[in-house]
């Protein structure tokens, strides 16, 4: 049985105003993720926007949305 299933959290990505609202969730995520101890890893699968699909941390022509510092940075929690 599986100990997370999820879409990474789930959150819209543009439900909100707030720019920074995306990258605090996956710092906030990241940072569970780390520190729960029960992963060895994790693999964010829709880098970028495809049909109607708009979850992506790039739009269908492979602009960033959302602050790619900010991506970098979580992903380097420890």
């Amino acid at each position: 049985m599986p100990l997370f299933l999820s879409e990474y959290g789930g959150f819209g990505w543009y439900d909100t105003e707030r720019k920074d609202a995306v990258i605090e969730s996956i710092e906030e995520y990241t940072r569970d993720i780390v520190e729960s101890g029960l992963f060895c890893g994790y693999c964010y699968t829709q880098l970028y926007d495809v049909g109607a699909e708009v979850n992506g941390l790039l739009s269908f022509d492979r602009k960033f949305k959302v602050n790619a510092d900010g991506v970098k940075a979580a992903n380097g929690l420890r």
